[in-house]
C-alpha cells in the first residue's frame, strides 16, 4: 500500500493539521512508501505527476484534509491510470462523507433527523421532531467545517431548544455554504443540505461551557466489516473512554450493523451511548480524510498492514468493476 499524502494548507485547524502530520508520520515509521502529492490547486494529474505508474494494481490511501466529492473523483481517476487504487470508490466514499445520503438506509440506527435542503424547511423539522433539535452540515467540506466548529463550541452551541434558536442556526449553517470561498472545486459541489436530528440524551461525564454535552461517544473504523480500531471522540482524562467487554461488544454491533448496509470498504462510524445504555451512530466518515487525535494512529496503521493483502485483493477486482467508474449522482 502506498500512502499519498497531501498537507494540510492554509485554513485547516491547527489540531487537525497535527493529527494528519502525525498520522503520516507513523505510517513512514511502520514502513509504507508515503509520497507527497501537490497541495498547491492543481489539477489531480498534475497532483500525481511525480508518483511513477505502478506495475501492478497497488492499494493506496490518501492522507488529506477533507476533500469536496469532485476532487476525489478526478484523482480517484488520476491515480487509477497510474494502477493505485484508492480503498473506496467515488460513489462509496460520497455516500460515507455524506450523512444525508446514507440516513435512509440507518433510520432504526441512529436518531430521527430530517434533511433540510432550505432554511425555511425549519419548521418541519420542528413540528415532526420536536424540540430540543440537533443540527449539523451534511458533505465532505462539512467534515473539515467540524473541526473549525468544535473550536467554537465553548462560544455557542448547536443545539435549539426552542423555535427561534432553530431558525437562526439552521440559517447560520446555510449561510457558511453562502459565506464560503470560491474555488474550483466547490463551484462543482452541489449546495449541501443541513440535517435537523432529534435530541438524544448521551451519557457524558463533562460539558463545554456553553453547555454542550461532551458524549461518551466512540469513533470505529473497519475496513471490509472488519474493526481495524476505534478512539473515544474527546481528549483529556475522561472516564467514559474505558468500555466493559460487553459495551464494546455492543457498540461494535452497531458499527458492523452500519457497515453491512452502506457496503463501503473502509468506514468511520461515530457511535455514541445514551443515556438509557443504547448504541447509536450519530455519523459516518471515510478515514481517509479525517484525521482524529484521540485514535490510536499506530495500532491503526498496523492493522492496515495486517489487512493490505486483502486491500490490494480489492484493488485489483475494482479494476474490472463498474463501480471503479461508478456515477458520482447517487440517489
Amino acid at each position: 500500500m502506498i500512502v499519498l499524502f497531501e498537507g494540510p494548507g492554509l485554513g485547516v485547524p491547527a489540531e487537525l493539521r497535527r493529527s494528519l502530520e502525525a498520522s503520516g508520520a507513523i505510517a513512514e515509521i511502520l514502513g509504507f512508501p508515503v509520497w507527497a502529492i501537490a497541495t498547491d490547486g492543481s489539477g489531480a494529474a498534475e497532483a500525481l505527476a511525480a508518483i511513477p505508474a505502478q506495475p501492478q494494481p497497488t492499494a493506496a490511501f490518501w492522507l488529506a484534509p477533507p476533500t469536496t466529492a469532485f476532487r476525489y473523483g478526478e484523482l480517484f481517476a488520476a491515480a487509477h491510470a497510474k494502477n493505485l487504487h484508492l480503498p473506496n470508490t467515488p460513489a462509496q466514499h460520497q455516500l460515507a462523507q455524506e450523512f444525508h445520503r446514507a440516513y435512509p438506509l440507518l433510520k432504526d440506527l441512529t436518531p430521527a433527523s430530517i434533511v433540510l435542503e432550505q432554511p425555511d424547511a425549519v419548521e418541519g423539522a420542528i413540528a415532526q421532531l420536536g424540540l430540543p433539535l440537533v443540527f449539523q452540515r451534511s458533505g465532505s467540506v462539512a467534515v473539515l467545517q467540524d473541526w473549525q466548529r468544535a473550536l467554537a463550541l465553548a462560544l455557542r452551541s448547536s443545539i435549539a431548544k426552542t423555535p427561534a434558536q432553530a431558525r437562526r442556526i439552521a440559517a447560520d449553517l446555510f449561510n457558511q455554504e453562502l459565506n464560503q470561498e470560491p474555488s474550483q472545486e466547490l463551484s462543482q459541489e452541489p449546495c449541501q443540505p443541513v440535517l435537523a436530528r432529534q435530541w438524544v440524551n448521551l451519557r457524558h461525564h463533562h460539558t463545554t461551557p456553553a453547555g454542550f454535552p461532551l458524549g461518551r461517544e466512540f469513533r470505529v473504523v473497519l475496513y471490509d466489516r472488519a474493526i481495524l480500531t476505534y478512539g473515544y471522540a474527546w481528549p483529556g482524562d475522561d472516564p467514559g473512554r474505558w468500555l466493559s467487554v460487553e459495551e464494546e461488544k455492543a457498540m461494535f454491533a452497531v458499527a458492523f450493523a452500519v457497515a453491512e448496509r452502506l457496503d463501503v470498504p473502509l468506514l468511520g462510524v461515530d457511535i455514541a451511548q445514551t443515556q438509557s445504555g443504547e448504541w447509536i451512530a450519530l455519523k459516518t466518515v471515510d478515514p481517509q480524510f479525517v484525521g482524529s487525535p484521540q485514535l490510536p494512529l499506530v495500532h491503526f496503521w498496523q492493522q492496515l498492514g495486517i489487512t493490505n493483502e486483502m486491500i490490494e485483493k480489492r484493488s485489483r477486482q475494482v479494476v474490472n468493476s463498474a463501480d471503479a467508474s461508478a456515477d458520482l449522482n447517487l440517489p
